[in-house]
């Protein structure tokens, strides 16, 4: 994500603007998709304690889950990127030239 951000504050061109896009996309990704997979084994296994049942949480299971949907991430931002890649725009600067008009 942080890679992502500092390629924004770069010259814009076609590859920084679609780099910086994967990286926010595909970062955000790895970082809350295991929380939310381990919150909800958390939450199963306290569901299942209220009901005095053994719960078995597989690792495999939840990290398979983690790159399964990394993975879609990626998938997004690869058709995302065919059909309808980022356009790098220059900002204009203001100075206090003035044209014939006085603007």
């Amino acid at each position: 994500v942080s890679i992502g951000s500092l390629s924004l504050a770069l010259e814009p061109s076609k590859w920084t603007c679609t780099g910086s896009i994967w990286m926010i996309t595909i970062g955000y990704t790895t970082q809350l998709v295991p929380t939310m997979i381990r919150v909800s084994a958390i939450i199963k296994i306290v569901r299942a304690s209220m009901k005095m049942k053994v719960v078995n949480v597989n690792r495999k299971v939840l990290l398979t889950r983690s790159i399964g949907l990394s993975a879609i991430a990626a998938l997004y931002c690869t058709v995302w990127t065919i059909y309808d890649p980022p356009q790098s725009q220059t900002s204009l600067l203001v100075s206090e030239d003035k044209n014939d008009f006085g603007e």
